[in-house]
């Protein structure tokens, strides 16, 4: 799930949607923030819709009192391989979003993985190709419930101008 999405995506009721609006929590991610103590002090909220909200949150996988924040790339970090250098890379994302009047736009790209490869050429183009989908796929497999939202994988093979 993404944590960017409307709190309107968790199928709360009414009151509860309203309470939480009133309050200015509109992202999934404002909402796992909060503990069960804290969204009980919220006006017209009682036992009842905390329970309620713990459910919903709980069937996509997450629970009320965490806060999921982005690693930051260090400068020096083993992500700066310079894509240039590479013969093929696969990417793995996720953009952080920020709401400006009531838009979602996006703010900064996350990087959770980086592989850069160089051309076998002991190996035909079309095994190393099957090699690198077989690699994203997997990717895609691994990072397909994280909780930060949406992941994109990109593979892109410079030398052929082709990008998956």
């Amino acid at each position: 799930m993404n944590l960017e999405c409307s709190i309107d995506v968790l199928n709360l009721s009414a009151r509860c949607s309203n309470a939480l609006k009133a309050e200015n929590i509109i992202l999934v991610r404002d909402l796992i923030k909060l503990t069960p103590a804290e969204i009980k002090k919220i006006v017209n909220i009682g036992e009842k819709q905390v329970s309620e909200i713990q459910n919903e949150v709980s069937r996509f996988g997450l629970a009320l009192g965490c806060s999921v924040q982005p690693v930051k790339q260090e400068e020096d970090s083993p992500l700066n391989i310079e894509k240039e250098h590479c013969d093929y890379y696969l990417e793995v994302y996720w953009w952080d979003y920020t709401l400006v009047d009531k838009v979602a736009t996006k703010k900064e790209k996350n990087v959770l993985a980086f592989i850069g490869l160089y051309r076998d050429y002991e190996l035909e183009f079309e095994d190393q190709l099957t090699i690198l989908t077989n690699l994203r796929e997997n990717l895609i497999s691994a990072y397909l419930n994280w909780p930060d939202g949406e992941v994109t994988v990109s593979l892109v093979i410079k030398e052929e101008g082709v990008n998956l």
